[in-house]
């Protein structure tokens, strides 16, 4: 779930119910592009990430194709049922969830968050208004990206020690900058949060809601957040961008932000339901999370309950959600008058596959190149590694400080409320992390003087402005 933003079988099936599920499409698989097949073996091979599986399906039937690692015992190659986290794609578990309790009567949108805590839970409010779960559904509650009482000591797992005591504390110690509902901005712990009144206001906990309510009517048993023993033979083993091997994500208590495990298998499934491609006692509560809620300040990108909705040129309307743990990037979207989706789960928290994902179903956005991150090797002086020495404000979230440090001749950076990571040259002016494909460049005025930076994860830039 180490997103930077301002942003993962042996034979379990058989007989009847695989059967029913490839005749669910009639006899013809859908089809992969080959020169789709050889980008993937291509990133695999150049090292950009460990192992990918592609799961594509369209009304003339469903393709899988998978290349590279799990970094198991024997090495082999990844399927359709091989398990990866899937990360932040939980939080559309987490919008149809909400949606499901809506539907049956049991929560409102409308509701403020206190309505499910515990008497004398001190809760954020901004001029008197409450945030409603609508808020933390679709990130416009104001909320922090993060909790700042995360202080797991562990970079790769910075909720794993995260308690109920925390969160009340988190809670009661938040100020809101904004008023509530107006503005969009990504929260882990908004979302998570969310997760955690669904399970106080159900009685059950996020695994239990997950299993009863989508995967247990879909027939997805791998999606889940704690698999067997015997499940965790099939569970692919996660690799940080630097391709050192990571602990597998745990967050006890901010579930629905990212906790989630699945395979390809499981999510084809789950996106077919999505798109109503088969019959589903789930499929109502589905589309209601796919309504747009809010402006996301992308353009012609929206969000729904845990989904993004983004609308394109050619008249194509994508929902989607991706996913980045320490270890995976899973992405997941659908388009509903197509009946297409598409799922592009891999091994490794590198740049992701998610524009593979988006090509299969938009051909009209392209594939991006990737390349492995490497030191220069030069040497920089540590008078020009001083200069960018500072805190950083995000044109897009000014309240959002990134702040620069250096030791030891080595420079970090921290975005407030998450982890210090530290940044490689790659050139003078140019530094990445090795947890995540993330990258820093720094920009100067003509007399030298260090203005700001912009931080690119993905397709995506943020841009920051020196403020001290």
């Amino acid at each position: 779930m180490n997103s930077i933003n301002l942003s993962s079988a042996s034979a379990r099936i058989v007989g009847a119910a695989v059967l029913a599920l490839a005749m669910s499409f009639g006899s013809f698989a859908a089809e992969i592009p080959q020169y789709v097949k050889d980008t993937i073996k291509t990133r695999v091979d150049s090292g950009v990430t460990k192992g990918i599986v592609v799961g594509y399906f369209d009304p003339d039937g469903v393709s899988y194709y998978s290349y590279g690692s799990t970094g198991l015992a024997g090495d082999w190659t990844p399927n359709e049922y091989t398990l990866f986290e899937i990360g932040s794609i939980s939080k559309s578990f987490t919008g149809i969830l909400l949606a499901d309790m809506v539907r049956r009567g049991e929560v409102k949108l409308s509701d403020p968050i206190e309505k499910y805590l515990p008497a004398g839970a001190s809760v954020p409010q901004y001029d008197g208004v409450s945030i409603t779960l609508e808020d933390l559904a679709s990130h416009r509650s104001s909320m922090p990206r993060m909790p700042a009482n995360a202080t797991s000591t562990d970079s790769m797992n910075p909720l794993e020690n995260y308690t109920t005591d925390l969160l009340y504390q988190a809670l009661a110690e938040v100020e809101l900058s904004r008023p509530i509902g107006q503005e969009y901005e990504y929260s882990n712990f908004g979302m998570g949060l969310l997760g955690f009144l669904l399970e106080r206001a159900s009685g059950k906990t996020y695994q239990q809601l997950v299993v009863e309510r989508i995967a247990s009517p879909l027939a997805i048993p791998d999606t889940l957040i704690k698999p067997s023993k015997d499940m965790r033979q099939r569970f692919a083993r996660g690799y940080s961008a630097a391709g050192d091997t990571v602990s597998h994500n745990r967050l006890p208590v901010l579930a629905g932000a990212g906790a989630l495990t699945s395979t390809a298998a499981d999510m084809v499934q789950f996106l077919k339901a999505n798109v109503g491609a088969i019959d589903s006692p789930v499929f109502k509560a589905m589309n209601l999370s796919h309504q747009p809620r809010i402006e996301t300040g992308q353009p012609d990108m929206q969000y729904g309950l845990g989904w993004n909705i983004a609308s394109y040129a050619n008249g194509r309307e994508i929902i989607s959600h991706g996913g980045v743990t320490e270890g995976f990037n899973a992405f997941a979207g659908f388009e509903q008058s197509s009946q297409m989706g598409v799922v592009v789960l891999t091994n490794s928290a590198g740049e992701g596959d998610n524009d593979i994902g988006l090509h299969l179903l938009n051909p009209d956005l392209p594939l991006v190149s990737r390349q492995v991150h490497t030191t220069s090797g030069e040497t920089i002086p540590e008078e020009l590694l001083q200069t960018y020495v500072g805190k950083y404000a995000f044109e897009v979230s000014p309240d959002t400080i990134m702040t620069i440090r250096l030791n030891n001749g080595l420079l970090s950076m921290q975005v407030e409320g998450q982890p210090e990571y530290k940044l490689y040259p790659k050139s003078a002016a140019e530094f990445f992390m090795k947890e995540a494909a993330v990258t820093v460049s720094f920009t100067s005025d003509e007399s030298g003087t260090v203005t700001g930076l912009a931080l690119r994860q993905g397709a995506g830039e943020n841009l920051a402005n020196k403020v001290e």
